[in-house]
């Protein structure tokens, strides 16, 4: 589709696009390649296709959150589904709090907000990427917060019929 728009496209080796094969691993490859080709890619932009009702305002966003208020890395993030604090580990069958000193019974109003990546909107400047690290947020990092109905990440086939949905009810 890219290709038939004429988008320059890079394809990932085999080995850089398996089910184990990290992201930051192949935009490491990704970068090397443009350095090659004489193309210094100082800013890079990561739009990941299981979240499609991303806005173009929140691309925007990102990059200006990066380029005008001079960050390393910004991400789109979501409101937690589940609040950290009220996550359990069970060992042994054994229910205990995820965060050993939080109340997982106190009102929701009164637990910390919480906030989760929604794999929208990378921005980050390629050539402070350290070769060290499997995160994409480095550095002087930034955050955009975007809303529920443009952070529907699709991981799973549920995943799948929530976007379906929306986009069926025209939600989107």
């Amino acid at each position: 589709m890219a290709s038939e728009h004429h988008a320059e496209v890079y394809r990932r080796p085999p080995h850089l696009a398996t089910d184990t094969a990290l992201v930051i691993d192949a935009l490491r490859d990704l970068i090397e390649t443009l350095r090659t080709e004489g193309e210094p890619g100082r800013v890079m932009v990561l739009l990941e296709p299981t979240c499609p009702f991303r806005s173009g305002a929140d691309v925007t966003a990102c990059l200006e959150e990066l380029l005008m208020d001079g960050k390393d890395s910004v991400a789109t993030f979501k409101q937690a589904e589940l609040n950290p604090h009220r996550a359990w580990v069970i060992e042994n069958g054994q229910p205990s709090p995820f965060i050993a000193d939080a109340d997982p019974w106190q009102p929701r109003q009164r637990l910390p907000l919480a906030y989760q990546l929604n794999g929208a909107v990378y921005a980050f400047r390629a050539d402070l990427l350290p070769g060290d690290t499997t995160a994409l947020l480095y550095g002087r990092t930034g955050a955009v917060i975007t809303p529920p109905e443009r952070s529907v990440d699709i991981d799973n086939e549920l995943d799948f019929v929530v976007a379906e949905t929306l986009l069926t009810r025209g939600g989107h």
